[in-house]
């Protein structure tokens, strides 16, 4: 890595370091000392129990399904807090704003929890061709996304809003050039030619409402019978909108397994989608994590699909306000995925086998495969 880029990766560190530390050092602190009391273990609040809050690093690459080309790789490190009852016990967000995002959520309960996310992720895109020092017009523009977001989260046991603003930046300065140019060293592959024809350095601002629905009538996890082997179902719809991207989406997702957890599923590096912890009424656990337990392990495998209206997409449309490679995007774009997921005590990952369809005309494979690899640890 050279040392421009060595530079910027320090930065994200340090400014990552001094977002997300406050955060730890008061969640970890609160999680004992002002989250209410937990309830029995039930299907609500099923083991393994994450006593605080949940730092996760989610890795999506094409390379794991042997490809590199159009959104080739990303990178996200996430911190999630606990569940509370109140946006009074989360450390920097002010209790007006979770108030007024509670109103956006349309969750009317009073049985609901609140809790916050932070993200850092940077994304890389590639055209197919990459030996082309003068890439090709027709193929998917370079281009490089770097993004902070703060997400407030309302949820039930059959309901969850997430509302996220991201502030991010695509061009040169994204690092995305330089993160990909030292993976490709990394696993001793040829380094792309065309990064000088990227697209050119702009800030994106953008907003996002998700919803999630936990279907009762396809679902076995209730609020007073704990079971060992669960089954859910679970339809999201999103709307972003941007500088970057503006889209609606909708989707379903089906899980089955061993101590299914009362969540809504892994996440996809996607806006406004962030894994939140297991829903527990009245808010979060303090519990402790004891020896070697089945009562400790939740496994399950997951199946979905998500369909979106795309209005734009800055890393094919091109720059806003600026002169930039573009191609002609599709409207429509879908997306199927399935994967497993794996929790113990502390612990927890999955990894995911993604299908994306045609995201531009001229695409010259049919659609794209990618593998999303997260690991997590609450503590």
């Amino acid at each position: 890595m050279n040392s421009l880029a060595t530079r910027a990766y320090i930065g994200l560190g340090v400014l990552a370091t001094l977002v997300f530390s406050p955060v730890l050092l008061a969640q970890t602190a609160n999680s004992t000392a002002t989250a209410p009391s937990a309830p029995a273990a039930t299907a609500l609040s099923p083991t393994p129990q994450f006593p605080a809050g949940l730092w996760e690093l989610s890795h999506e690459n094409d390379w794991f399904i042997y490809s590199d080309r159009d959104y080739t790789g990303g990178l996200r490190m996430a911190y999630t807090t606990p569940n509370y009852s109140n946006w009074d016990s989360i450390f920097l967000i002010p209790s007006g704003l979770g108030n007024f995002s509670d109103k956006l959520s349309l969750i009317d309960s009073s049985w609901a929890t609140v809790s916050a996310a932070i993200y850092a992720q940077i994304n890389i895109y590639t055209p197919e061709a990459t030996q082309l020092r003068t890439p090709n017009p027709n193929d998917h523009p370079y281009a490089g996304w770097v993004g902070l977001a703060t997400d407030l989260i309302r949820q039930t046991d059959t309901r969850r809003s997430i509302q996220e603003i991201n502030v991010g930046l695509v061009g040169p300065e994204s690092g995305a050039q330089d993160l990909q140019q030292s993976f490709h060293q990394f696993i001793h592959s040829t380094d792309p030619l065309g990064w000088d024809h990227q697209i050119k350095n702009e800030p994106v601002f953008q907003y996002t409402n998700r919803q999630d629905w936990r279907i009762p009538a396809l679902s076995n996890l209730n609020n007073a019978v704990p079971v060992t082997f669960g089954f859910d179902n679970i339809a999201h719809g999103t709307v972003t909108v941007g500088n970057g991207w503006d889209y609606a989406a909708v989707g379903a997702l089906a899980r089955f397994g061993y101590h299914l957890p009362m969540d809504f599923g892994p996440a996809r590096l996607r806006l406004g989608d962030v894994d939140t912890m297991p829903y527990q009424p009245g808010g979060s656990a303090a519990g402790s994590i004891g020896g070697w337990s089945l009562e400790q392990l939740s496994a399950y495998v997951y199946f979905g699909a998500e369909g979106r209206a795309v209005a734009r997409d800055i890393t094919l449309d091109g720059n806003t306000f600026a002169r930039s490679a573009s191609v002609n995007k599709e409207p429509l774009v879908g997306e199927f995925y399935s994967g497993l997921a794996v929790g113990y005590g502390h612990f927890r990952g999955s990894f995911m086998v993604l299908y994306e369809t045609n995201t531009f005309r001229a695409q010259a494979q049919t659609g794209q495969w990618r593998g999303i690899l997260t690991l997590g640890v609450a503590f």
